[in-house]
């Protein structure tokens, strides 16, 4: 199940307020942009004193906007002016019927949703902003693209968050890994673990998600993801066997990762 951090929550109910206002019928991608950078550049504790969120999860929120605020300010990038901006761009005129009581988010913004949930899965984390700042940048051909342009950024992804599309590439495949090889372990805890309708389930799997196979992302996920490497253990050899073999990854060399990482740890 995804977890979202407080600040991812907030950000989306500060989304909602903007579509309202921006008179549109659903939560866009440029709703949720806004209401970050809006999250990181007005009176934090104000916004916080009028939430109904606990001592530590407002902590945590004071923790995930602190380490997007540093991003933002070394990168000399101008919230305030960025927000205003988009504001204007999308914004509708009042529409003649009245608008949804409720926002709900549009499939794009769901997308983004996705997107950060696998970049939080490939480092087996909550869904923090850090993740849905990197689903916006890396959306394909978003609203706010002139206008990053036209303040200087055409490379936002590296220039606020001093990575590559590569590495996002990479981290996505990490997630999608991750998140596979949970449901596969999931499917199969309940049953024999010998049997050959275990390995038709798991081949159908492996065939359905090639991403299972490829020993550099299970690698990244069986040394770094906690959620995964427990479930690993608990299932023990047995589980080992009926994963990995038919991936074409050696148990040996799956023995030898969690090796590492139990060192690691």
């Amino acid at each position: 199940m995804t977890h979202y951090s407080p600040a991812v929550i907030l950000t989306w109910e500060m989304a909602a307020a903007e579509a309202t206002i921006g008179n549109a019928t659903h939560i866009e991608p440029a709703h949720l942009a806004m209401a970050l950078c809006k999250l990181c550049d007005t009176g934090l504790e104000n916004l916080l004193a009028g939430t109904l969120l606990k001592p530590q999860e407002q902590d945590e929120v004071r923790a995930d906007v602190e380490f997007l605020k540093q991003k933002f300010q070394q990168a000399e990038f101008n919230l305030t002016r960025f927000r205003q901006r988009l504001r204007a761009q999308i914004t509708k005129p009042a529409p003649d019927t009245p608008l949804p009581q409720q926002m709900h988010r549009s499939a794009a913004s769901k997308q983004v949703f996705h997107q950060a949930e696998t970049l939080a899965e490939a480092e087996g984390e909550d869904v923090r902003l850090i993740h849905l700042l990197e689903a916006l940048l890396t959306m394909p051909a978003p609203p706010w693209t002139g206008i990053l342009s036209d303040m200087g950024f055409d490379n936002p992804l590296g220039q606020i968050l001093e990575i590559q599309i590569t590495q996002v590439e990479s981290a996505l495949k990490i997630g999608l890994a991750a998140s596979q090889m949970q449901q596969l372990i999931d499917e199969i805890s309940t049953q024999d673990l010998n049997s050959p309708k275990t390995l038709g389930i798991v081949e159908n799997n492996i065939a359905a998600h090639p991403v299972l196979k490829d020993k550099e992302a299970v690698e990244a996920v069986i040394k770094h993801n906690q959620k995964v490497k427990k479930m690993l253990k608990v299932g023990g050899i047995e589980l080992l066997k009926a994963i990995f073999p038919p991936a074409g990854i050696a148990i040996a060399m799956v023995q030898a990762w969690m090796q590492e990482s139990s060192i690691q740890d």
